[in-house]
């Protein structure tokens, strides 16, 4: 029922941890491998797939050009899907397997939703794991707006992450195929296909969790580097990206293009608006030391309320309780408590490099 396409690239350490832990939880997809590699670790990972597959378990591996490009990856891969609903797999990402069959389910109980996807827990490690709620500062949220512009403009006003939610299939291959055409927006390719999928239908985010997510600079920067958009680069991908925006407004939001061409001015420079508001003024959101304490206490009706009223930083205080427990009362119980010792297996056994981040501005969760 589901397909997770898997970009990867010199990095057989995560491909092997990954596919050992969506054996070992028995996830209710099938893998496809986009590899390009250099020769020696795709002759590794090849014997990684060798070794894990089983009548259960075998994933495809495809063999892609050391020199292609992300994109173009993923658009080798899309004539290999033949299941309804599919999602990209970060190789340093691990999908819960109740996570994903929900959010399979609601796709085929709503068929007005193109898209669903649940929450996200982050994690470093060094001589301990430690667990993170990202989704709060990345704002995943739905988008139920019936009116494509108005999902449109919401995104604009805070930016989101959609790209690793389950899609379905022909509303996939066809963003991915349009999206592809605007290569040449670099950094902005993935905020081009979030904008086409908006404005091609409505997403919803499940409370559930969904993904577990390694805190890396690569995987959760929103920060653009500053001598790029001071370049000449920097240009050309601004406008191929204005020119998608139109290109989508008229193919999926019925646009003429005079119009198209007004209204994605207009996105443009809200988006960049956002854009700088990230890259150069980054507020990160520095909680008291009373949060450990209030995520691991009882907090009463009254106290509650009185602290409710307090001033925002203490607001801030009562989310972090909050979110606590939301995810303490999901991960208490099968089978996400499985998947979350598994992946601590996993990470421990894998000799990977410590994974250190900057977690300052996230709510660190108490598992």
């Amino acid at each position: 029922m589901i397909t997770l396409l898997m970009p990867t690239m010199n990095r057989p350490i995560h491909v092997r941890r990954a596919l050992e832990y969506y054996k070992k939880i028995g996830i209710p997809a099938r893998l496809i491998i986009l590899d390009s590699s250099s020769k020696i670790i795709k002759e590794e990972n090849q014997i990684t797939i060798k070794d894990l597959t089983t009548t259960d378990f075998a994933p495809l591996y495809i063999e892609c050009e050391e020199t292609i490009s992300y994109m173009e990856k993923i658009v080798k891969g899309l004539s290999s899907i033949y299941t309804p609903y599919v999602a990209l797999a970060a190789d340093d990402d691990f999908f819960s397997a109740q996570g994903l069959h929900e959010a399979a389910n609601f796709l085929r109980d709503n068929q007005d939703y193109l898209f669903a996807q649940g929450h996200w827990l982050g994690f470093t490690y060094d001589t301990n794991i430690t667990w993170y709620d990202v989704g709060v500062l990345d704002n995943i949220r739905s988008f139920d707006q019936k009116d494509s512009l108005e999902r449109v403009r919401d995104f604009l006003q805070k930016n989101t992450i959609i790209f690793y939610s389950l899609f379905r299939v022909d509303a996939f291959v066809d963003i991915m195929k349009k999206s592809c055409k605007y290569a040449q927006c670099g950094k902005f390719f993935e905020c081009l296909y979030i904008l086409f999928t908006l404005m091609r239908g409505r997403g919803k985010l499940l409370e559930i969790p969904y993904l577990y997510r390694e805190m890396m600079e690569h995987s959760m920067g929103r920060q653009l580097q500053r001598s790029w958009m001071l370049g000449s680069e920097f240009n050309i991908a601004i406008q191929k990206f204005s020119a998608g925006i139109a290109d989508g407004l008229v193919s999926y939001c019925g646009f003429n293009r005079e119009k198209s061409l007004t209204q994605s001015k207009i996105m443009k420079d809200q988006f960049l608006d956002l854009v700088l508001k990230t890259s150069f003024s980054y507020e990160k959101v520095e909680l008291p030391s009373l949060t450990r304490r209030l995520a691991r206490t009882f907090i009463s009706r009254s106290k509650r309320d009185y602290l409710l009223h307090l001033s925002s930083k203490y607001k801030s205080i009562i989310k972090t309780f909050f979110n606590n427990k939301y995810f303490r009362d999901y991960f208490s119980r099968d089978p996400y408590k499985k998947e979350i010792a598994f992946i601590e297996q996993q990470i421990k056994q894998s000799n990977a490099p410590a994974c250190m981040f900057d977690t300052s501005m996230f709510t660190r969760i108490f598992l």
